[in-house]
This record gives structure tokens, sequence and C-alpha cells, in this order.
């Protein structure tokens, strides 16, 4: 992999200063495709950046920002995974791997591949722009407005022929092309009013944000003799909120004690319309396609207090409370359930922590124990034909507890070593949840949140007559995982460890060119680890336990980055 970036400041005189930035991305695929279409994993970004700012006076800034981004992408292999003896089956699922050729899937991750699936890449072009406008009011107080425009176009067509299992078809399978277009913008307007008065601290504002989005994908299938089959889902949100936080250190109380306050109101609307015809029960129960539109609000408190044990050390106890809009799944197979959607997750997060520095800040130990209670928990379950058709069934009575724990010594002056540890345990409050289309049996935990997991890393920094070199090596360790909340469905992640290093040498002056220079040498998993980050039950492969994929092999690659 080669990246480069390229950021050049243009002075424009007392008041105005521009910076121009381009970035490359070229990686090559860490799948071989020996069939149709690219290897996968290739990767080719390209992107520009221009920032202008605005000294109005010495009280008035102005910072715009526009962005540009090409990504050309085909992204991850998901993979066959045999069943039989090294796997055990869902439950409920056949083993029918007798009926495929020997070697077409297997458990380990495979370099390379014969697909006849036509892995084409998703073209993506995104544009932004950003106005920042900071005022300074007095000595005590900013007024601050943010305001953010993004667009988002992604487009994906895919040829699939004949595969392994087209010896099971009697007319040996069908040709189809898929296509996928995603048209999405988004604004947010941001006003924040800052100050600082003696022994208070505020933060303040108020947050608008909208987007609006467009998902089409189309299929034609056997050779075009079929009438072909759409999913178009539209979306509208809005957000509005109004929120504040204060601090207060009294006096009275040495400033040793702090006082948090802090208060969020939000509301939210949410707007989506679909019209399936690729999902039989869909478009027999909304043949002209089905709509939701319903609105949301909460308030959410928050209280913290703090005591300096030292100029180097506190500690702290915190309860903050949360919550996430409802709405409807754009995957749902059941125009009921899209229709009717689902209502909003509201949380409660307990926090006691420590945090300090000692020998004179060469040491550095911060823990944090957290205790967090989750009602309506949005769980995303299958309800159709497909692993595909699914809607988000609320979980009542979940809780999450767990600790953390972040250790840094400074060895030497150019040798640190740091240790980062955390440990999570999640409960579901439910067994089963009861749907309109079935049942679904639970597990005891949340997917996708190892209990364990920790990191060591080792940094090296020394300065050199023309730059400065940086070496680091780091090992982190996850621990076994599952993939699903649904029994049916649930697989288990291996735990797994990475091992990763990095080289490089930066603030070079480059002869008598103007600006740095800075060259980096990295590398990722450099043991080779496999290891799956998502697998999902019985999508229907015939001989498949599971349909993994799994993370990157070895790679390593060059960055190369100039600032003027």
């Amino acid at each position: 992999m080669l990246k480069s970036r390229t950021f050049v400041n243009v002075p424009l005189g007392e008041k105005f200063a521009a910076k121009i930035g381009y970035m490359l991305t070229d990686r090559d695929g860490y799948v071989d495709n020996k069939g149709i279409g690219e290897d996968f994993g290739t990767e080719e970004r390209e992107s520009a950046v221009l920032d202008l700012r605005y000294a109005a006076t010495d009280t008035l800034t102005f910072d715009y920002r526009y962005e540009n981004a090409e990504i050309n992408d085909t992204g991850r292999l998901e993979q066959a995974v045999r069943a039989g003896e090294e796997a055990d089956l869902a439950p409920g699922v056949p083993d029918l791997s007798f009926l495929v050729t020997p070697g077409t899937v297997s458990r380990d991750r495979q370099d390379k591949v014969t697909s006849l699936w036509g892995n084409g890449p998703t073209d993506v072009e995104i544009e932004a722009h950003t106005l920042n406008v900071d005022w300074q009011v007095g000595d005590a107080m900013t007024l601050r407005s943010i305001s953010a425009w993004r667009d988002l176009d992604s487009f994906n067509i895919t040829v699939v022929a004949p595969d392994w299992r087209a010896n099971l078809t009697p007319d040996g399978g069908s040709v189809s092309t898929g296509s996928s277009q995603i048209d999405f913008e988004q604004f947010s307007q941001e006003l924040q009013l800052l100050g600082s008065w003696e022994n208070i601290e505020l933060a303040s504002g108020i947050y608008y944000y909208e987007d609006e989005g467009t998902h089409d994908s189309a299929a034609t299938t056997s050779l075009g003799l079929a009438p072909p089959e759409f999913d178009i889902t539209e979306t509208e949100n809005e957000t509005l909120a109004i929120y504040a936080q204060a601090t207060w250190s009294p006096d009275a109380l040495q400033g040793r004690w702090h006082f948090t306050a802090g208060a969020r109101y939000s509301e939210d609307e949410r707007e989506a319309f679909r019209l399936n015809t690729r999902s039989e029960e869909f478009a027999a129960s909304a043949p002209d396609g089905a709509s939701y539109k319903k609105d949301f609000s909460n308030f959410n408190p928050s209280l913290t207090v703090a005591f300096d044990l030292s100029d180097d050390s506190n500690v702290y106890a915190k309860v903050v409370s949360g919550y996430k809009s409802g709405g409807t799944s754009t995957r749902s197979a059941n125009a009921e359930l899209f229709r009717t959607g689902f209502e909003e997750e509201d949380v409660v997060s307990y926090e006691l922590g420590f945090k300090g520095d000692f020998m004179d800040k060469r040491l550095r130990l911060n823990t944090a124990a957290f205790y967090m209670d989750i009602d309506g928990l949005q769980t995303s379950l299958q309800t159709g034909g497909t692993p595909g058709e699914r809607d988000f069934l609320p979980i009542d009575g979940n809780t999450i507890k767990g600790f953390e724990a972040e250790f840094t010594a400074a060895l030497t002056d150019a040798w640190q070593a740091s240790f980062n540890y955390g440990y999570t345990d999640t409960e579901l409050g439910e067994s089963q949840v009861d749907t309109p289309v079935a049942t679904f049996f639970l597990t005891e935990d949340m997917s996708y949140v190892p209990k364990n997991s920790f990191t060591i890393a080792l940094d090296y920094h020394r300065s050199l007559n023309n730059g400065e070199l940086h070496g680091r090596v780091g090992y982190a360790y996850k621990d076994e995982a599952e993939t699903s909340v649904n029994v049916t469905d649930n697989i288990t992640l291996d735990d797994y460890a990475l091992v990763d290093a990095s080289l490089s040498w930066g603030n070079v002056q480059l002869g008598s060119l103007p600006g740095t220079f800075k060259a980096v040498l990295w590398g990722k998993n450099l043991a080779d680890e496999e290891y799956a980050i998502i697998s999902t039950a019985a999508w229907g492969f015939v001989g498949a336990n599971d349909v993994s994929t799994f993370g990157d092999p070895r790679t390593y690659g060059l960055a190369l980055s100039y600032d003027y």
C-alpha cells in the first residue's frame, strides 16, 4: 500500500491565509481473484482539501474548508465457510456439505478465489463544505458558529454467473446483474456559547441536523427473462437539540472540588418510504410501497463530581443519561413492521474513575469502572425469508458493566511503554422476543463485544540532526465474541492477537526547499494472524455453516507527506 499527503500553505496577506492538500491511497487487493472482476480489498482513494482563513479582526475569525474525495473500493471477501466436523451447524440447519465439490469452501482464510461473481468496484464521490466562525466577546465569552454540508454518491454493479452451487440446479444456474446506487446529503448548523468566569466554566449551544437519502438497488435474473426486481428506499431525518453544561469549582472548597451539571433536550423526526419487489412478502402486503413517519423527544441530564487528590491526580463519579431515537428498518420484509417501526433506546451510565501522574509525570495511570442500564435495545433480527431481511426489535432490562485501565511509563527520554486493558460484561434482559412472524430465542450476551481486550506498545523517539525518528511496536488482543443475539444465528468468533509496527522519519528539511517532509514505513498483522471479524450463520449456502469476513492479512506500506 502506498499513501501520500502533500500540504502547501499559501500566505495571502496579513488577514488571509490558504492551505491546499492532496492525499492519495493505492492499495492492492489482499485476496487474489482468478475469476471475474477485481481482487478483493483493492482500494484507490484520491482526496483534495482547501482551507481558507480570514482574520477579520483580533476577535473575529472565519475558517472555511472544502473537501472532495473519490474512492474506488472492492470491499472485503464474504467467504463461505465449510460445515461438518470442523464447525457445529446452527440448530435446524442440515449438513449438506456432501453436495459441495471438495475444496470449494474452507474454514481457513482464502488468499485466492475463482470468483464467478463479477466483483465490480464501488465508486464513491464525497463533497463537503465547512464554515466555522469564532467571535471573542470580551475576555470571558466566545460565540461560535459551525456550519457543515456533505454530499455522498455511491454506485456499484455486480454480475453473477454460475458458482459452486450450479451443479445443484437442473439448468446449471443462471446469470444475473445487480446494481446499487446511494445518494445521501446532510446539513448541520451549531451555535455555541462558551464562557469562563472565575470559578465557573460554561459550554452551551443549539444544534440542528437534517439529511435525506435514496438507496436504489435492482436485479435482473435468468438472462433477463424474468421481470427486474427493485428495492427503492427514501429517508429523511431532522434533529433539533439544546444543551448546556457548567462546571463549578467553589473557592470555599479550595478549588479542589469540581461539580459539573449538564442537560440536553432533543427532538427527532424520522421519515421513510420503501418500494420492494424483491421480497415477495413485502410486495404482496405493500405493492405500491409503504411509508413511515414518527417524532421523538427526550431530556437527558448528567452530573459529575470530581476531587483533586493533588495537583496531578483526581477521582471522579459520573452519572449520564442518553437516548437514541427510534425509526424503522429499511431492510424490512414485512410492510406492517416497516410502518410500525421501533421505539427509542434509553441508557443510564454510572462511572467511577481515577486519573493520576506520578514521578514528575513519567508515570500515568487512568482507571474507570462503569455500569450501564439500557432499555429498548435496538436489536437487528431476521424477520424475512433471507438473512438480509431484518427489523429492529426492542429488548429491555439490559446491562453492561466493566473496567478500563490505561498505564503509560517513560522508561527513558527516548523509550515509552504503554498498556491498556478493558473488561466488559454484557447481559441481555430477555430470553426471547416474540414477533408476528417468529419467536427469537436470545443469547445471554450482546453481539460483537469481547469480554477482555488489551494492547501493549513500545515507542521510541529520537531527535536527529535533520528531522525526528519515531518507532512503535504494538500487540493487541481481543477475546472471543458472539455475532448475534439470536441463538439460531449466533456464531462465536475466535479470539485473536495482532502485531503492528511502524517507523517514521519526520520534520525533515529537504535542502533549501521550504516546508518539511515525512516518511512512514508501517506493517499491520505482521504475524499474519487469520481471524474473522464478521460471521453470519446459514446464509442459504449449501454446505456452508456460515459466511465469514476475515480481517486483513499481513499488510505493509509506505506513507509520504509534505507540508509547506
